[in-house]
């Protein structure tokens, strides 16, 4: 067991797979990765990074998953798989975030996909394996049909409710503030689906509404979005000069050490993966 501090929740207790994943070279990556891409080049605190974020959506699966478990909608043991799914949520961001993830999403490979491919192709399969958790199982949660997928990733998810919070505090635009206690305690997920009761109807009308102005304010600021546009192309051009990968199967070779150059899972961590 071991306690690693947050500065958004404060301290977050990891067990001993937990622990093993975060210190894992491919969890140690995010810390170079910022949350909100290059939207420090408009708001210059925005520097928060995917692994702080990763760490604060493992405390609010906690948080929620009592709440959950005390109204009878999951185990215990269903609180650790999804405290593990939200862990490794992020593991498949591009450096530069959501500047290269469109580079790649173009070629119809998203995200989600690199995830998918960095928990299968690597050792993190079988630490999870060794954990007694089936790195399958962990991957319904995250992309499948796993009914407790819509703790992590839906509508009302703790991925955005940490997301809205941090990005919020560090880019220092004050829309993102949300009443997290009440939408946590009146929202429920049942077969695959959201219920809001009705007490905690205007807590999650604000919680969309917090959204949408994140999206205007920093998400989708023009100029934001002309960064990214330019890193973008910046990177397009690197894969006609450099050997950098450009397609899902040259990452795939990259991760099952197949590449050239930097195409081993050492190079393709201190390479592609140290950018931020």
């Amino acid at each position: 067991m071991k306690k690693v501090f947050d500065d958004l929740h404060g301290y977050v207790s990891l067990d001993d797979v937990e622990v093993r994943i975060l210190d894992h070279p491919l969890l140690q990556r995010l810390r170079r990765i910022k949350q909100t891409s290059l939207a420090f080049m408009v708001y210059p605190g925005a520097v928060n990074t995917r692994f702080s974020h990763a760490i604060g959506t493992v405390y609010l699966t906690s948080k929620l998953g009592e709440i959950l478990e005390d109204k009878g909608f999951v185990t215990n043991d269903e609180i650790r798989k999804l405290r593990l799914a939200a862990l490794l949520h992020d593991i498949g961001q591009f450096p530069f975030s959501h500047s290269l993830g469109g580079f790649f999403m173009s070629k119809n490979f998203s995200n989600s996909d690199f995830g998918d491919m960095l928990i299968s192709l690597t050792d993190i399969k079988d630490i999870l394996s060794e954990g007694g958790y089936p790195y399958k199982e962990i991957k319904d949660i995250l992309w499948g049909g796993n009914s407790l997928r819509g703790v992590i990733d839906s509508d009302v998810d703790v991925d955005r409710m940490d997301y809205l919070l941090r990005d919020s505090k560090y880019s220092g635009v004050q829309l993102g503030s949300i009443d997290l206690q009440r939408l946590m305690d009146n929202v429920n997920y049942e077969d695959g689906k959201i219920r809001i009761h009705e007490k905690g109807l205007y807590s999650a009308e604000n919680f969309f509404i917090a959204r949408l102005h994140m999206y205007q304010a920093v998400y989708y600021h023009k100029t934001i979005v002309g960064y990214e546009l330019l890193v973008r192309k910046i990177y397009s051009d690197m894969i006609e000069e450099c050997e950098v990968p450009g397609t899902p199967g040259e990452l795939r070779e990259i991760v099952q050490g197949n590449g050239s150059s930097c195409g081993t899972m050492n190079g393709f961590i201190q390479g592609f993966t140290t950018v931020t």
